[in-house]
Order: structure tokens, then C-alpha cells, then sequence
């Protein structure tokens, strides 16, 4: 895959609450696709949000076609938020970033390159671009993601650096594929749906990325943590040890 018009992207925003600035996300959206020449439209997917998100979007939705405007009756997770946009696109590829688009769209050409190069899922890695001098973030952030990586690599995935980052590109059939199976609703559903990807022998790759993550996070550190670690022990218990072996064994090879 290039960056050429022959190309079909659908690209699917979570939001909750992102009523200042999703109509500044989606305009960048659409102004990369303009200056890439891609076929493609923008889902967003409104996770309950009580602060006026979904007119936000509804009004760029009837601005422009290319928008698409999915709402969730009540306040579910970003992982519900995320299943219903992979469920709904249509592009033959399908990226998923955060409405902040701390890591930059102009990304987007490598992650397209490896799936050209026969990548079923590009994903992007802070803790690779950390390593090249590309990310700047608050100490706590980082610490935070370190933590949080280590337990995903002793309990479901050994072979990732960064299960988290906001930034993954599916091949659209793989993307219908792996969210019609996932089941987690909160922050953790990045790495249900790795964990599916690697289990069914989906060639996943991870790629350095630039990122700039400056603001609060809306992880809230406690509560947030206890849902996302039982979260992990219920995809440990579903994926069972077999799984888990071809997980590393997969990553490993």
C-alpha cells in the first residue's frame, strides 16, 4: 500500500468528552487525505460523551460525507468506542488514532509500507521512537506505560514494546475480523485484539513513531489501573496456555 489515490482509508476517531477540539481533529484528517490523495472517510465514534461531542461531529458529518458520525448510548470505554468503528469502515485499510493525534498523520506512509509489504497490522511503537530521541512525553506517562507494558508482557504478549500507542493500521478485512471476536470495552483492548491478531497468525509489526503527549492523560491511575489489570487476566484466561505459547513463539521466530 502507498500514499497514492488508488488507496481506500478509513480512519476511526474514539472520542469521549472532546467536544473543544474533534472539529480541529477532523479537519486534519481531511486535509491529509487531500494532500496524499487518499479515498477515504472518518468515523467517529462518540463514546456517551455528555459535554456536546456528538453535535460537534454530527455537524462536520453533514459538512462533509467523508465524516461519519457513530454515537454509543451511554459511556462504555474507548475499547467499545473502537470495536464499533472497525465493525462500521469501509476502507480497504483501517487506522485508528486518538483525537489528539499526538503521533502525527504524516506517519502514516511507513505503517502503509508495511502493509504493502505484507503486514496484516502496523502499530505503533513510543518506546522504539523514545529510543531515537522521537518522543516527548511527562516522566509519569512514561513510567506509567513502562509499568503497564511489563505486565502485558508476562501475561498475554511478550514479543510488544507498546501495546498502547494511538496510532494502528489494520487491512480492513483483518480489522471486521479481529472486532467482531473482541469483548473488551476499556483501555485495555489494545491488546485483546493483538493478543487475537497473534493467535490466529496475523503478521503484526511495530514501527518507531514521532509523539507529543504533553497535556493530562484521562487515565485515571487507580481505578482505571485495577479495570485494566483485570482486564489482561481475563484475556490471559480466555487465550489459555497454549495461546500464550504460540504468542511468543510467534514473536520470536
Amino acid at each position: 500500500m502507498t500514499a497514492r489515490g488508488s488507496e481506500s482509508l478509513t480512519v476511526v476517531i474514539p472520542v469521549y468528552r472532546e467536544a473543544p477540539r474533534i472539529a480541529a481533529t477532523i479537519e486534519q484528517v481531511l486535509q491529509f487525505f487531500g494532500r496524499t490523495a487518499l479515498s477515504g472517510e472518518v468515523i467517529v465514534v462518540d463514546d456517551g460523551s455528555d459535554d456536546g461531542t456528538i453535535a460537534v461531529v454530527e455537524t462536520a458529518a453533514a459538512a462533509d460525507e467523508r465524516v461519519k458520525s457513530l454515537a454509543l448510548p451511554s459511556h462504555r470505554g474507548k475499547g467499545a468506542a473502537v470495536r464499533e468503528g472497525l465493525l462500521a469502515a469501509a476502507g480497504a485499510a483501517v487506522l485508528v488514532v486518538d483525537a489528539d493525534l499526538a503521533i502525527p498523520l504524516e506517519e502514516y506512509p511507513a505503517f502503509a509500507e508495511a502493509l504493502r509489504k505484507g503486514a496484516d497490522i502496523a502499530i505503533a511503537s513510543k518506546e522504539l521512537g523514545r529510543r531515537r530521541g522521537l518522543v516527548a512525553q511527562p516522566f509519569v506517562r512514561t513510567a506509567m506505560g513502562r509499568i503497564f507494558n511489563a505486565v502485558v508482557r508476562v501475561l498475554v504478549l511478550p514479543g510488544f514494546l507498546d501495546t498502547q500507542a494511538g496510532f494502528k493500521l489494520f487491512k480492513g478485512a483483518v480489522a471486521a475480523s479481529l472486532a467482531a471476536d473482541c469483548r473488551i470495552d476499556g483501555f485495555a483492548y489494545d491488546v485483546e485484539i493483538l493478543s487475537l491478531a497473534v493467535s490466529r497468525g496475523y503478521n503484526v509489526v511495530e514501527l518507531p513513531v514521532r509523539c507529543s503527549l504533553t497535556g493530562a492523560t484521562s487515565v485515571r491511575i487507580f481505578s482505571d489501573s485495577l479495570r485494566m489489570l483485570k482486564d489482561l487476566l481475563e484475556i490471559r484466561r480466555r487465550a489459555g496456555p497454549r495461546s500464550r505459547r504460540d504468542n511468543l513463539d510467534a514473536q520470536t521466530r
